[in-house]
């Protein structure tokens, strides 16, 4: 995830938000907060909204 304006509160506001409208558990990360060693492994199951 990337915000205009980084804030904690942003970050938890959208994971309630798409949890609520999908029904089920979301699981977010920063661009900075994912590890280089994984990213592959997690782009390939990324969804784009």
């Amino acid at each position: 995830m990337e915000f205009e304006k980084p804030a904690f509160r942003n970050f938890m506001n959208l994971s309630f938000c798409l949890e609520d409208l999908f029904g089920r558990k979301a699981d977010l990360v920063t661009v900075k907060g994912l590890h280089p060693r994984i990213r592959p492994y997690v782009e390939k199951d990324v969804i784009m909204v």
